[in-house]
C-alpha cells in the first residue's frame, strides 16, 4: 500500500490483483484475507491519519 497527497486529495494505491489477493494472509478471525492494513492509525499529512483494512 502507498499513499500520498496530490493537489489536496489522498491518494492511495493498493494492489487487488489476483496475484496479490492469492498471497495476502488470513485475517485474525480466519474469515477474510487481509490485503492490506496501516496497521492502526497512520499519519499520511500534517494533522492526517488515515485507519484502512482491504479484505477479502
Amino acid at each position: 500500500m502507498q499513499t500520498r497527497i496530490e493537489n489536496g486529495k489522498l491518494i492511495i494505491e493498493i494492489d487487488v490483483s489476483d496475484k496479490a489477493i492469492k498471497a495476502a494472509p488470513m485475517s485474525k478471525s480466519g474469515k477474510n484475507k487481509l490485503i492490506a492494513s496501516t496497521g492502526g492509525f497512520l499519519a499520511v499529512g500534517e494533522g492526517i491519519r488515515i485507519g484502512l483494512n482491504v479484505i477479502h
